[in-house]
């Protein structure tokens, strides 16, 4: 994946917290949701090096599983390889009951990349996204089977609370 996540929805957390909004972090938060970035140029530049990508809008679990479901394949997300920014981590103990990794997996609207490219290609990835002046990690792996599965790096399992935001979860009126 591009960038970093979770930034978009913990300066949507800290509006409704004034705690929250007292720190130099929480500006940089709100700007990476007021403007985001998307990573069009960084797209394009490895778009003939990748199997499937995604804009992570709608938070990364719920994204991923839309390339899982379309694929016919499973995934192994290693949480803790997920990138944050400083001010993320800075901030995030404001979430309170909230958990922090929670937020970054499955708030959306980052607007990074998620994608899948095969082992022997990711320097060529790589290189490309560092042309364009992006940032990428490996946060996973494809495999066999269906159903996305959210491991430590030492192997335990992690349950995130959701997944993100789906389009179709609330019937709407017609004043919405």
């Amino acid at each position: 994946m591009t960038g970093t996540l979770g930034d978009a929805g913990l300066a949507l957390h800290a509006r409704k917290h004034a705690q929250c909004q007292d720190t130099v972090y929480y500006p940089q938060l709100l700007h990476r949701l007021q403007r985001p970035l998307p990573r069009v140029s960084a797209a394009l530049a490895i778009r003939h090096l990748v199997h499937a990508m995604i804009d992570i809008s709608d938070g990364l679990l719920a994204d991923l599983g839309h390339i899982l479901s379309l694929s016919d394949v499973g995934a192994c997300l290693y949480v803790d390889r997920v990138p944050l920014s400083e001010s993320f981590v800075r901030m995030r103990d404001c979430l309170g009951e909230l958990h922090w990794l929670d937020i970054a997996l499955s708030a959306g609207d980052d607007y990074e990349l998620c994608f899948t490219v095969p082992r022997d290609q990711l320097p060529a990835v790589q290189q490309q996204l560092s042309a364009a002046g992006c940032a990428c990690s490996c946060i996973g792996e494809i495999v066999n089977g269906s159903g996305l599965q959210c491991r430590h790096d030492d192997g335990r399992e992690y349950q995130p609370a959701g997944t993100g935001y789906d389009h179709f979860s609330t019937v709407r009126g017609a004043d919405s």
